[in-house]
């Protein structure tokens, strides 16, 4: 016999893992005398393998049970390996899965598949790649999916492989994309009623607006904000005084802003805003955040002036 495996217990009582082979012995008769053999005490070596069994038992229930998809490719993009999550977010059968190619879920020439190559080749050249893609499912829906590649390794043999992890952000996506609809009916709404809207971090004094607030002060859009100074330097010279104190007043005593002022605009234009604020503030009571709108009421104004020398004009001929 030949490497039997066997389990004895040691002087102290503990079981240990031996090695065994052997051979027959006979007399000069012919007769059986027993065995003689080697022993070698392989616990270790057991215990090694029993560990990393367990070990790699772990790291596959993890990953069948993990939320997100996780896949194994081979260079090409046909997958070897998928857990379960992968499956439902594609909408399609494991059994189907393997041997697919995860691009032949794209669009051929649609943004997603060039992206996809892209991603693939960054991978390959052991450079992790990451991106949004949209993927078909089998009953024709599609899925917005984060997709995250990086390159694996075979430690048996060196082949390379692709590790994929995918995250269905469809929810996500149809918030951004019903966000983006409202934002763009609020900018309409706001055009309509020349009502822009603003928000300054006190901490920071920097200040966002919307486009139709730029508009109103007849300045190009600025993405990462302005600061107070500049917002304030577009009210007319002789109405910033009287903001300020407003605006002091209402920090100081809780009170909402509202307020009539002029503005005077890059070109050299004058125009009449109202103004609406409140203060939002931190758990210790002191000022935050200042959100408000100011809506151009340039034609009101004119058109209240023009009334009232109207009727200046009647009283004067009675």
């Amino acid at each position: 016999f030949q490497d039997l495996l066997v389990r004895i217990a040691d002087r102290n009582g503990d079981l240990r893992w031996v090695n065994v082979s052997g051979k027959p012995r006979f007399d000069q008769d012919g007769r059986f005398q027993g065995y003689y053999g080697v022993g070698r005490d392989i616990t270790r070596i057991k215990d090694a393998d029993e560990s990393l069994r367990e070990s790699e038992e772990r790291l596959r229930t993890t990953i069948e049970q993990a939320a997100v998809g996780i896949g194994l490719m081979r260079a090409d993009g046909r997958f070897l390996e998928v857990n379960t999550r992968l499956s439902e977010i594609l909408g399609r059968p494991v059994a189907e899965l393997l041997d697919t190619r995860l691009d032949a879920l794209i669009d051929a020439g649609g943004p997603s598949w060039d992206q996809m190559r892209g991603m693939r080749k960054l991978a390959l050249e052991n450079r992790p790649a990451a991106g949004e893609l949209q993927l078909a499912r089998a009953d024709g829906s599609e899925v917005w999916a984060s997709v995250h590649l990086s390159q694996g390794r075979d430690s048996t043999c060196g082949r390379k492989h692709m590790i994929v992890v995918v995250q269905d952000v469809s929810d996500r996506h149809k918030a951004e994309q019903a966000l983006h609809v409202e934002r763009e009916r609020l900018t309409q709404a706001q055009k309509i009623a020349r009502l822009g809207s603003w928000e300054l971090e006190v901490a920071s004094g920097r200040l966002w607006g919307s486009e139709v607030l730029f508009q109103i002060l007849g300045l190009p859009p600025v993405e990462n904000g302005m600061t107070l100074a500049q917002f304030g330097a577009a009210i007319y010279e002789g109405d910033r005084e009287r903001f300020r104190v407003a605006l002091d007043a209402a920090l100081r005593n809780r009170a909402e802003l509202s307020i009539d002022y002029r503005i005077q605009r890059a070109d050299g234009s004058q125009r009449t805003v109202h103004c609406e604020a409140w203060v939002t503030r931190d758990a210790g009571g002191l000022p935050a955040r200042i959100e408000g709108t100011l809506q151009d009421i340039t034609h009101r104004v004119v058109v209240e002036q023009a009334l009232r020398d109207s009727e200046a004009e009647v009283r004067r001929m009675n």
